[in-house]
């Protein structure tokens, strides 16, 4: 957990989207700013001191606190404030929450995201962490993001049961009409990766392409996967699990 390899998930998560010219997998050169042009929230820490408070930030992730989820908080919070990147700040922020409660032993494995949470109200968001800067306002921002905290947990818990629900009902009804050895295997792939490639379908169960279309034209037929339609290198998805996973 190091500033390179923050870095190198940064330019990772930037690799052909939106960002992808502003110069991922590297510090911010100039000074950025939240919100719009007109008007500016909040203004993060310049360019020239980024390094260093991000080498501080470093420390603090490697720091044993007390409360780990109040260090995630703290964690959070001083990432955001730093916005270190010229773009993809709030994606990676969020991202280091679960990848620092697993770094943790927190978590199982590093599921758990609070996008929704903040995203519900962004300017709340925003009006906590700039009351942090402005007025060292911890204790309204540490509230918040527990509370965020047991809300998310809530609804990761209620995606988690929905998605093996439907994976037994699937089991149940899938497996009798594909008629294959394969079948088993294939409803886990596709429980593994809701959006896929028939090439992905065919390398990962070690069949061929022809039995891979036959499979696939049959879960399609009976309205467990659709397709974009295209005439070549089609994806296909399953509609019920990414309801749920959406």
């Amino acid at each position: 957990f190091r500033r390179k390899s923050i870095k190198e998930m940064h330019k990772i998560l930037l690799d052909n989207v939106r960002g992808s010219s502003k110069n991922p997998g590297n510090f911010k050169r100039s000074q950025n700013y939240i919100g719009s042009v007109s008007s500016i929230s909040y203004t993060p820490v310049p360019a020239e001191k980024t390094p260093e408070y991000m080498s501080n930030l470093e420390q603090y992730i490697h720091y044993d606190d007390l409360d780990l989820l109040v260090q995630s908080a703290i964690i959070h919070a001083q990432f955001e404030m730093i916005h270190p990147f010229e773009d993809g700040n709030g994606r990676i922020g969020r991202l280091l929450i679960p990848l620092f409660l697993y770094y943790q032993e927190l978590l199982s494995y590093p599921t758990f995201y609070m996008s929704s949470y903040f995203e519900r109200d962004r300017s709340l968001y925003i009006s906590h962490l700039s009351n942090i800067s402005k007025d060292n306002n911890w204790k309204d921002w540490f509230e918040y993001y527990l509370e965020g905290v047991i809300l998310s947990a809530e609804e990761s818990t209620k995606k988690a049961q929905d998605i093996l629900s439907l994976y037994n009902i699937m089991k149940e009804q899938v497996i009798p009409k594909l008629n294959s050895v394969s079948g088993i295997q294939l409803l886990d792939f596709i429980f593994s990766a809701p959006i896929f490639k028939a090439e992905q379908v065919s390398e990962h169960l070690k069949i061929s392409k022809r039995t891979t279309y036959t499979l696939l034209n049959k879960l399609i037929d009976e309205g467990y996967l659709s397709t974009d339609n295209a005439q070549r290198n089609r994806t296909y998805y399953c509609p019920q699990l990414l309801s749920i996973v959406q």
